[in-house]
């Protein structure tokens, strides 16, 4: 697939902007102020000031640049899609939204650092009203009663059958599927997944053994149980858990997509990786 609609690329720049601002506030809570602050706001300012410049000349020149391309990539890939080609329209519309998220990102932080709270909301239309990711739900939405079981069941018919899985992703992405299903019970209700659920499979991801459906000490173990059976140092690389847990991040996007689930609670539950970094600048 070498173009995105319209509204993945909208979702997915806006999904990147939330967790872009999630990760000013912690840095202004964390670096600014104390005994021991971690920021010297007069020289990050400095640099804010000469990055945020660097970014409006890229943004003008739509010249984009290694780092701009690797985090639009990076975005993409993190809400569960296939990132477009060079050269496509939804590559410069993804790699133009980033480096609009960033220039708002930097302007904000620079008003935070200089105490101007009056600036701090979005000025950029893509990113207005309201703030921060926190996006308006369409007022007839309807939470679903269909199960995470026969959504996870319909979703692997639908990318089986579209061939955006070749055969070895398919079979990864459906073990990894029928684990969350197995963890939050087939019978629940879509509309009941909460950011606990998601939660609970993140820490899963990180405590499953490295292939223990081939190894004799898990055997006959489903994930839950070899998980509580792991002999620390043996589980899958951290990697490998985070491609697993992007697996679900893809699922949750599809169920906001077809309306299954409010994006809201889609943004709660898959952006919670903040960046632990004492500055955003890259």
């Amino acid at each position: 697939m070498s173009e995105l609609p319209a509204n993945v690329i909208d979702k997915i720049i806006k999904e990147y902007f939330a967790t872009a601002m999630q990760e000013v506030r912690e840095i202004v809570k964390d670096g600014v102020g104390g005994p021991n602050p971690g920021i010297d706001v007069a020289q990050e300012l400095i640099g804010t000031d000469k990055f945020l410049k660097s970014l409006k000349l890229e943004l003008a020149s739509r010249n984009f640049q290694l780092g701009t391309i690797g985090i639009a990539e990076g975005a993409t890939e993190n809400s569960g899609y296939l990132f477009p080609k060079k050269g496509t329209d939804s590559f410069d519309d993804l790699c133009e939204g980033i480096l609009r998220a960033k220039i708002e990102q930097s302007r904000i932080y620079a008003a935070m650092l200089s105490g101007d709270y009056d600036q701090i909301e979005p000025k950029d239309v893509l990113f207005k009203a309201p703030a921060y990711g926190t996006y308006e739900q369409k007022a007839n939405f309807v939470g679903s009663e269909i199960t995470v079981g026969e959504l996870v069941d319909k979703f692997i018919k639908l990318k089986s059958g579209s061939n955006e899985w070749v055969k070895k992703t398919a079979a990864d992405n459906i073990r990894v599927l029928n684990w969350f299903k197995l963890l939050v019970g087939p019978d629940l209700s879509i509309s009941s997944i909460t950011k606990g659920n998601v939660e609970k499979f993140r820490n899963l991801m990180m405590r499953v053994p490295s292939s223990f459906e081939k190894k004799k000490d898990y055997a006959g173990m489903n994930v839950l149980q070899a998980a509580e059976a792991l002999v620390e140092g043996n589980q899958i690389s951290p990697k490998t858990s985070d491609k697993y847990f992007k697996t679900l991040k893809g699922f949750l996007n599809w169920c906001v997509e077809e309306e299954y689930l409010p994006s809201a609670l889609s943004e709660e539950n898959c952006l919670m990786v903040i960046c632990s970094s004492t500055s955003f600048r890259a």
